[in-house]
């Protein structure tokens, strides 16, 4: 009856299951175990008895169920890449352009397996498809493209342009003639168990490398609300919190310092091991094509007006008044990749607006594109 008790799913307390045996034993009649004698007995219970009764299923499968533990050792560097999101336990503080909004921003990342190098990341305010993405461009223009990729089953790894079944994703926002990113890359993919985070080495490299140094930052919120700490409110009241773009540098300089550590499943540096690998590089703007947000615009006058901003380079005269396609990363809206019917055009930057009146620097500006703008023509 103690142990009946005990693994309800209800999660009734020692004091409770006391209490209700003490109840049954004086209807029945019969002396009733000392309070030490029923914890005692509790406590002999089998732990995955407990787990799977009180807790539930998934409960027993991430703390009871047995596992093994994979070796690496096999692989060559670069070989396979796994990858995840995980939000950060921080708020951040968006530009003075956006609003005094505070957020928790989403970081993606994609994760050698035999260097435990952590080859390409990306900070934005939602996981997505194109975060991946954008993540993966990274890492292969540093470290090459990887034979294979380790992913879970969320709708952002399953969508259709990820290579599987899926026709949607929290945010794609991606070219759709594109269609399948990993065909396009002759890169292979292994799909996770479901509800099984555990089976990718990127958990716990979330787990050991991120909590620590995040106290470390102001704007640390923990968790969840039980391990919020007091001077968050103040921190928050004041504005101290960081802005994305200074969170993106001190995240750089943690991989560093990362990268740069003795590794204790390697015993060497993850950066180390990559001395002397060859790594396979595409063509940069071919992986714009592939892996960058996508989106029209048109030419004007003044450049391509868009993102609140205006943007220019003298190879936009001959498509004015045309639509292009833009590729682009949220993280740097400072210049946009330009392409016209799939072809590279060039990098626009932001243009500065012209003073009035006109400075002597305005005014050579502006003769310099009427002038290349008359040349077009003849």
């Amino acid at each position: 009856m103690i142990r009946d008790e005990y693994l309800k799913p209800e999660r009734p307390s020692v004091a409770n299951v006391t209490a209700n045996l003490s109840k049954f034993c004086a209807a029945a009649g019969i002396p009733c175990p000392s309070s030490y004698t029923i914890s005692r007995f509790i406590g002999s219970i089998p732990k995955n008895l407990v787990l799977k009764a009180r807790y539930g299923e998934q409960a027993y499968k991430v703390h009871g169920e047995p596992k093994i533990r994979r070796d690496y050792d096999s692989l060559a560097v670069g070989e396979e890449w796994v990858g995840d999101h995980r939000k950060l336990d921080l708020f951040v503080r968006m530009s003075d352009e956006d609003g005094a909004k505070i957020v928790r921003p989403w970081l993606t990342v994609w994760m050698d397996l035999r260097s435990r190098t952590i080859v390409g990341w990306h900070l934005d305010l939602v996981p997505s498809s194109s975060t991946i993405a954008l993540a993966l461009r990274a890492g292969i223009l540093r470290h090459g493209l990887p034979q294979r990729l380790y992913t879970d089953n969320g709708k952002d790894y399953t969508c259709e342009y990820w290579g599987g079944r899926g026709s949607v994703s929290r945010n794609v926002g991606i070219d759709p003639d594109a269609r399948t990113v990993l065909a396009l890359l002759k890169i292979d993919v292994t799909r996770a168990q479901v509800y099984s985070p555990w089976s990718k080495a990127i958990e716990s490299w979330f787990g050991h490398c991120l909590p620590d140094w995040e106290r470390t930052l102001p704007g640390w919120c923990g968790r969840d609300n039980k391990d919020r700490p007091e001077k968050l409110a103040h921190e928050l009241k004041t504005g101290a919190c960081l802005t994305l773009d200074e969170v993106r540098t001190r995240i750089a300089e943690r991989l560093t310092w990362y990268h740069e550590r003795e590794h204790s499943a390697l015993n060497v540096t993850p950066a180390s091991c990559w001395i002397g690998v060859e790594k396979r590089i595409p063509d940069t703007r071919a992986l714009d094509l592939i892996l960058m947000k996508h989106r029209p615009a048109k030419v004007f006058q003044d450049g391509l007006r868009i993102f609140g901003r205006r943007y220019w380079h003298d190879a936009l005269i001959e498509s004015n008044g045309q639509t292009v396609e833009l590729r682009y990363d949220p993280g740097n809206l400072n210049e946009l990749v330009i392409f016209k019917e799939r072809r590279f055009l060039c990098i626009a930057h932001v243009d500065a607006n012209c003073a009035h009146p006109l400075t002597e620097t305005d005014a050579r500006k502006i003769a310099h594109r009427r002038k290349l703008s008359r040349k077009m023509l003849q």
